[in-house]
């Protein structure tokens, strides 16, 4: 069938009344195809099929039908459970008897439900409280003790910042203290020797005349002798 086609034929359990289910009665004769009109002609031969299945062929009341699960898992998991508390293969005697006793044990914490206002149920029972109980003030005291560790360890850490910062505060006014020493040690320096340079200006110092080499070339020296 087409993809249009097979929409359709999934969308029959939500058929609205008689008048819908024979149009679509009419619709699997058209299609002309034997596997479906051989699935359908199976939910129409066998007359329980199509009530348990479409709303409006049902006999319950809209409103029932409307809170009924439309799958058997709560069916499946009430099995499960009375197997569970009953145990399996017993003898027909064993069986009513263990049955019994877990009927007056649900019937008794129905009632204890009813009279408390909690729902009983495998995490609220006694022994599940206590161990919740005891599994919260276990894990308060924990929450403490990582809060109390984790504030020793900042008080630690902002003490040791303040101890850093002291120390740079003090290594940096060595360092600009030894700056300023320097910088005084260097400007003395130069001082001592302009006053060295301008000492030696004054005693007396002359020109020295100019060499040999040179002597030629002043103008009109010696100019007689060289021709």
């Amino acid at each position: 069938v087409s993809p249009d086609d097979f929409h359709r034929l999934m969308e029959f359990p939500y058929l609205k009344n008689d008048e819908e289910l024979e149009k679509f009665d009419r619709w699997i004769d058209k299609l002309n195809n034997p596997h479906v009109s051989a699935w359908w002609k199976h939910k129409r031969i066998n007359k329980w099929i199509l009530p348990t299945i479409i709303k409006s062929q049902s006999k319950m009341d809209p409103s029932d039908w409307t809170v009924t699960e439309s799958t058997t898992n709560i069916g499946e998991g009430q099995h499960y459970w009375s197997r569970k508390n009953t145990g399996e293969k017993l003898s027909l005697v064993a069986s009513i008897v263990e049955a019994r006793k877990v009927d007056f044990r649900v019937a008794t914490e129905i009632q204890t439900s009813r009279q408390t206002g909690i729902l009983g149920s495998n995490r609220n029972s006694a022994v599940e409280r206590m161990k919740n109980s005891l599994r919260h003030v276990n894990h308060g005291n924990s929450k403490r003790q990582a809060n109390q560790e984790r504030d020793t360890e900042i008080q630690r850490l902002q003490q040791e910042i303040e101890v850093h910062t002291k120390t740079k505060k003090e290594t940096d006014a060595r360092i600009k203290q030894a700056r300023e020493a320097l910088a005084l040690t260097r400007s003395d320096g130069k001082s001592r020797h302009r006053a060295s340079r301008a000492e030696s200006n004054s005693s007396g110092r002359v020109r020295i005349a100019p060499k040999a080499a040179d002597m030629g070339t002043l103008p009109g020296m010696f100019s007689s002798g060289f021709r």
